[in-house]
């Protein structure tokens, strides 16, 4: 882990005296040991284009039974990125029925070209990782230290580990959302939140106050509601009415409610104007989309949002 920091330490430095090709290298090692880590293999061969006309990386991830090709580019500038070179690259991706795409800089993108790349990737369905030098400073700081509890585990960080390997399981796996058991899945998006750098507390099985969840925020805290049904049972507005109670009385900023099972109809009829600024809600899909950006983060290729709700919107709706 901390080899993979000093190793991220050398790159800036490459970058900083536009050691191009050095540093480009050094950056597919670094993209390869990272992968390994999370038991994904990547096999990636330097491209014969030009530096202005394509890729500098084109190759494959290989996961279990998956496969996805990959395209990686490398631009060490004098500026920002600007939009007409994202766009290019995006152009180059679908072209050759490229389905993930990393761009790293040691420079920013510009805010244009950040839009217009996740406009594009987007309508043709690319999964686009976009590192400036702020998002690698970020993603490089998690290996900066080394683990420490690898000799020393408790039945505490069993739990939590065995939580992070059931939701990169059903994040390959999502026909197997089925088998988790309802504490599982609590187990599962507490881990998940946590590991994403938020403070994080999983309530007591029992009595737990109409909440499964709570995350702290900027001095706030923000409760997350878990369902895990048959089926055949779906969330009716009872119990939203019981969370939203919750939500007020506690004070809490924002109360997110999962059901995998859906919700009736009728649900959301009796909320007010102030208990839909104060409420969120998913289904199934939405914990299926929070797992796979788990997955993407374990595989090196995502940075999760700094912002715990811009994060909750990403995965959730709300109440018309």
């Amino acid at each position: 882990m901390a080899q993979i920091y000093e190793q991220y330490i050398s790159f800036v430095k490459m970058c900083d005296e536009h050691k191009y090709r050095e540093a480009e290298e050094l950056l597919k090692d670094i993209i390869i040991d990272v992968l390994g880590q999370n038991a994904t293999k990547l096999n990636i061969y330097r491209t014969k284009m030009t530096r202005n006309n394509g890729f500098d990386y084109i190759g494959e991830t290989i996961s279990g039974n998956i496969k996805e090709k990959i395209a990686i580019d490398l631009k060490i500038p004098n500026n920002s990125i600007p939009q007409s070179r994202v766009s290019s690259l995006l152009v180059s991706a679908i072209s050759q029925d490229i389905k993930s795409v990393v761009l790293v800089s040691n420079r920013d993108f510009t805010h244009n070209a950040i839009k217009t790349a996740f406009d594009v990737a987007d309508k043709s369905n690319i999964n686009l990782q976009v590192f400036g030098r702020k998002e690698l400073d970020k993603w490089f700081s998690t290996y900066k230290q080394p683990e420490t509890f690898i000799n020393n585990k408790n039945v505490h960080l069993m739990i939590k580990e065995f939580s992070r390997a059931l939701a990169k399981r059903i994040a390959i796996c999502p026909e197997e959302f089925i088998d988790i058991e309802w504490r599982e899945l609590e187990q599962i998006i507490a881990t998940v939140f946590s590991d994403f750098g938020y403070n994080v507390e999983l309530t007591p099985s029992a009595k737990d106050g109409g909440k499964d969840v709570i995350v702290w925020y900027h001095g706030e805290s923000y409760i997350i509601e878990i369902k895990h049904w048959n089926k055949g049972n779906r969330v009716g507005k009872r119990y939203i009415r019981e969370f939203l109670n919750i939500v007020i009385r506690e004070n809490r900023k924002l109360g997110l409610y999962l059901s995998t099972s859906g919700y009736t109809t009728n649900a959301f009829e009796t909320m007010t104007y102030i208990d839909k600024i104060h409420f969120r809600y998913g289904d199934k899909s939405s914990m299926q989309l929070l797992l796979k950006m788990y997955e993407r983060v374990n595989n090196g290729f995502y940075v999760p949002s700094n912002n715990l709700e811009q994060l909750i919107e990403d995965i959730s709706y709300k109440a018309e």
